[in-house]
């Protein structure tokens, strides 16, 4: 047909489905102090990506013929632990405090002081291993995907793409803990013919003695093309430290300016983003940035000013 080009469409097909364990442990504020410490289990589980995309998902293989539910798995945005601590303190000095609360002119000073610190850390996000070195069969919208066979923290073994380590920059999981799915181009394997080689024509069927279809469309060979679930691997944690300090000057009444300055990544802790080589190959499990956190938020530690008037 003529002046049509190509389309595309969004389908709200997909299930998702999120359990929590969710703790709390407080000290309301009092002294001039307050506590509180929260910790998270949950899990969340969909079987195809959001309308916006995830990073590292996998998205949905082939949806005219494996189901959705054969993608139901991990989601990329699902985070297992998470704990958190946070401080308020109010220094116990200046006017309505303990101590050094009669001088004006010293409250201005030592007056109106207080600081919070928040500590969190949680475990990292799941992505999709994809294969490497074989032909993939045509159709495929998203895919295929490698096999888990090992835990992917396994390191060691003796194929050439195994890591001596994991957990690092190099290598956050081990290559040789996936494995891949069937080899649609490659007519022999080691020496020997590939019973999974999917013939171009007709005539290449009989020129390479393939018992394999053309076309491909029974679900059992499918998946066998297709490799395994998304998102089975689970990425680097975050950890943070962020603080703030606070301070009041009485103005007019009930008239009062707020200093505040705002510090995070207190520790300059450096966040590993997700391996930019998610493969199975040599340099499977290789990261080489820093995790996203927000909009023009640095990974490095940067302090932020403000002055309020509150009148």
């Amino acid at each position: 047909m003529p002046d049509f080009g190509g389309s595309a469409y969004t389908g709200f097909a997909g299930m998702s489905d999120y359990s929590s364990l969710q703790t709390k442990v407080e000290k309301r504020m009092s002294h001039g102090y307050n506590l509180l410490a929260t910790y998270t289990w949950s899990h969340a589980l969909d079987d195809a990506v959001t309308p916006l995309g995830s990073t590292g998902d996998g998205n949905y293989r082939q949806t005219n013929l494996i189901p959705f539910k054969y993608d139901y798995a991990n989601a990329s945005f699902d985070v297992r632990h998470r704990f958190t601590f946070n401080a308020l303190y109010e220094l116990p000095f200046g006017k309505g405090r303990s101590y050094l609360n009669q001088n004006a002119w010293l409250d201005q000073i030592v007056g109106g002081w207080s600081a919070n610190a928040t500590f969190f850390a949680q475990t990292g996000n799941y992505f999709t291993v994809k294969p490497s070195g074989i032909s993939t069969a045509g159709g495929f919208e998203n895919g295929p995907f490698a096999y888990q066979t090992q835990g992917e923290f396994t390191a060691g073994g003796g194929g050439s793409n195994c890591a001596t380590s994991v957990k690092n920059r190099t290598h956050w999981y081990n290559p040789c803990s996936y494995a891949n799915p069937w080899d649609a181009g490659a007519r022999t394997i080691n020496g020997s013919p590939n019973p999974h080689y999917i013939p171009k024509n007709a005539a290449d069927a009989a020129a390479s003695g393939s018992t394999t279809p053309i076309y491909v469309t029974d679900l059992t060979s499918v998946l066998g093309y297709a490799g395994g679930r998304r998102d089975i691997a689970v990425g680097p944690g975050l950890e943070r430290v962020n603080m703030s300090v606070f301070k009041n000057f009485s103005v007019y009444h009930e008239q009062n300016l707020t200093f505040r300055a705002d510090i995070f990544n207190l520790f300059n802790t450096p966040s590993l983003g997700e391996p930019s080589t998610s493969d199975n190959s040599v340099g499977g499990g290789q990261i080489t940035g820093p995790r996203t956190l927000q909009n023009n938020a640095p990974d490095a530690r940067f302090i932020q000013l403000s002055l309020k008037y509150a009148f």
